[in-house]
């Protein structure tokens, strides 16, 4: 299991921090003001902003492309199904909405440990 991980509520714009601090005006603490992310929603790794529906999300995806962001470096993730599409770097854990209890077992993802090639 992994060692830190952030929640993944209705539809979550994952991203790494690196990313953040490297392409974000600002960097880190300013995508965290601009986005309003509470700490469920961050750990040292990765990052999450979340939106209600896919339009928001995707409009919020060319607004990170635009500012340098590569499409592999931003993974969008459903607290229902996962993500959208493959995402080598990110892990998840995917809890149905209706086996969620408040305060029990919740979605989640985390940043994948690199693995050696052998």
């Amino acid at each position: 299991m992994p060692v830190m991980a952030i929640k993944v509520t209705f539809l979550t714009v994952v991203t790494r921090i690196e990313t953040v601090e490297r392409r974000y005006p600002g960097g880190m603490a300013a995508y965290v003001k601009d986005n309003r992310i509470e700490k469920p929603y961050r750990d040292r790794t990765i990052t999450g902003v979340i939106f209600m529906s896919t339009g928001e999300a995707e409009e919020f995806i060319e607004k990170l492309v635009k500012l340098g962001f590569s499409y592999d470096e931003i993974a969008l993730v459903d607290q229902s199904i996962g993500s959208f599409y493959l995402c080598a770097w990110l892990g998840t854990s995917i809890v149905p909405f209706y086996f969620s209890k408040p305060g029990g077992r919740e979605s989640k993802c985390w940043l994948k440990r690199k693995t050696r090639n052998a």
